[in-house]
């Protein structure tokens, strides 16, 4: 079987797997699969999975990029969630050679740390660590860890909602100097009827002492198909040379329930000390 029919294969599968939603989830906060992320944080004490596909759209398939993502959230409280998030599939022209293999994984902290009355208008920090988990020798990795702050400001009315999103990161690039990067972007998103949603972002990275700063938009669909569980479908288009090439994305987000039932929370919150 070929290298790309094994990574949609397992790509759908780990798509298809949050379709065994929990009966009393709670509603799914997905953060893919825009560059930004909101204010929005996993429920208190549940388990998210967001896993998903993307293909871009050269001309020669044997030099097109694909990509398999997992993200598995718990939230530690009302306003806070940790993640872990990792590319268990990578494959795609890496220094002039065609390469595969694990992707970097990505480890981190979201907290929504102001909120006015009515939610309508909230503040939230985010801080993350990229691991070298994917391989060095075949261009998968830098070898060294980058680090990321970002602060995200989202905004709802009744018909539409917003999210300003900013991000400074210390990386590291070929040949052992680091640098800045500053990445900024903003993503509107507007209800279609009750379980389709339509959102975009436009998005621009700039890494300082390089000259590639990728500028690109990304428009798609989402569908609830209940509360715990929302399937995305989008499209990623470059503004110029140094973004990504056009990419269909799809994939999922599901919330799990809480990782012991709510069943033996609530025994346990009854049992006396």
């Amino acid at each position: 079987m070929r290298t790309s029919r094994v990574v949609v294969a397992g790509a759908l599968l780990a798509i298809a797997l949050p379709s065994c939603v929990v009966v009393g989830a709670q509603p799914a906060t997905p953060q893919r699969p825009t560059f930004s992320s909101n204010t929005n944080t996993t429920a208190e004490g549940t388990v998210e999975m967001e896993a998903g596909y993307a293909d871009d759209t050269k001309g020669d398939r044997s030099d097109s990029d694909r990509t398999a993502s997992v993200t598995f959230k718990y939230g530690l409280s009302e306003k806070a969630e940790v993640f872990v998030a990792g590319l268990p599939y990578v494959e795609g022209q890496r220094a002039g050679r065609r390469e595969s293999g694990l992707g970097e994984t990505t480890i981190g902290a979201r907290h929504r740390i102001w909120e006015n009355d009515d939610g309508s208008l909230s503040f939230a920090y985010q801080a993350s660590v990229e691991l070298p988990t994917g391989s060095t020798t075949d261009g998968l990795s830098n070898g060294e860890e980058d680090f990321y702050g970002a602060a995200i400001l989202s905004g709802r009315e009744e018909n539409w909602g917003w999210t300003a999103f900013y991000q400074h990161g210390r990386i590291d690039l070929k040949g052992g100097d680091r640098t800045g990067q500053d990445a900024f972007a903003l993503a509107v998103d507007t209800p279609i009827d009750d379980q389709v949603s339509a959102f975009a972002e436009l998005a621009y990275i700039r890494t300082r002492s390089i000259d590639d700063h990728p500028k690109y938009a990304t428009v798609g669909l989402a569908w609830a198909q209940d509360q715990a569980l929302i399937w995305d479908f989008s499209v990623v288009r470059p503004f110029n040379n140094d973004g990504p090439d056009t990419r269909f994305q799809i994939g999922a987000t599901v919330n799990w329930g809480h990782l012991f039932g709510e069943e033996r929370r609530e025994a346990a919150a009854a049992t006396p000390n």
